[in-house]
Order: C-alpha cells, then structure tokens, then sequence
C-alpha cells in the first residue's frame, strides 16, 4: 500500500532529493497508517505510506525524507533491521528514524540506540508530532550545512593520507 502527496520542497543534496515535510511511514497494520496519515497530514506533512519493508528501503534510497517512521515488528524484516541496514547504507544522509510500537520493552539498550525518537502505542500526538518536525528540522540544517560545505570546497574531498581503492584487493 502506497499513498503519497508530492511536492516541491525538494532540494538536491548528496544526488538525492530531500523533502522536509515528507515523511515515510511503515507499518503492517491498515489501522496504524491510516492514524499516521491523519495525524501528520493535519499538521502540514506528507506521509508516504507503506506496509513493507523492502519497498521502504527503495522508497528512502530514491527520495530522502524528512523522517522515517516505524513500528518494531513486520514480517519478512523488522523495523530495526530496516534502520540498521539505511544508517550503514545512506551514513550521515540517513534521515531520523522514530520507533512507534506496543514492544519497546523488549528492545535491548543497544537497540534503542539506532533510534532518534521512540514512542509506545499508544502515543501522545502533540509530543510525536513535536518530535517529527524537530527532527525533521534538524536533518535539513545538517544536510544544508554538509552541501554548503561541499559547495565550498568544490565537493567532497579525501581525507589525507586516504587511499583510493581500485576494487583490486
């Protein structure tokens, strides 16, 4: 299930368009992303909804969101793997990652770490809201300073001392 509200609040950092207001949702329960849906449309984002997991990874590759949001347990990946496998892929462009589920207690500390927000079902709205656009906020200044960076300095340099690899180990 895909539902999404496209537009133009994109700006190309890292060959990936970013949109701060667009936030990825993924959860296998109907009832739980249509409650996102209203909640984060009503304070002005646009929620792409999505039940699973690999069409997500796909989803946050191509097109960088202000947030991803998550609940714990899905079939076929869990919602901590599929952040886990974005933080290592996409690095510092990686967008907030929010954990919403009934399970928190059974995440080990270690685990909640891979997180930027957690809330339990049920959750406070004016405080998961409040968390989405700080979050969201943040990620865009960060993504802004990073390009302004490698604008000045006519792009992403090596550090020195670095070696390239020529896949020839």
């Amino acid at each position: 299930m895909r539902d999404a509200v496209e537009t133009s609040y994109d700006v190309a950092v890292d060959d990936r368009a970013f949109d701060l207001k667009r936030v990825v949702v993924l959860d296998d329960e109907p009832a739980m992303l249509r409650t996102h849906a209203r909640v984060l449309q009503a304070h002005g984002f646009r929620p792409v909804l999505l039940r699973d997991p690999h069409e997500a990874l796909d989803e946050v590759r191509a097109r960088v969101p202000g947030v991803l949001v998550v609940d714990l347990m899905m079939p076929a990946m869990s919602g901590l793997e599929l952040v886990a496998r974005l933080r290592t892929e996409l690095g510092r462009a990686c967008p907030p990652a929010v954990l919403v589920s009934a399970n928190l207690a059974d995440l080990a500390p270690m685990e909640r770490i891979m997180f930027d927000a957690l809330y339990s079902k049920p959750y406070s709205v004016d405080a998961y809201v409040a968390s989405i656009r700080s979050l969201a906020l943040a990620h865009h200044e960060r993504r802004r300073a990073q390009s302004d960076v490698h604008a000045r300095a006519g792009g992403p340099q090596a550090l020195p001392g670095a070696r390239e690899r020529d896949g020839h180990d």
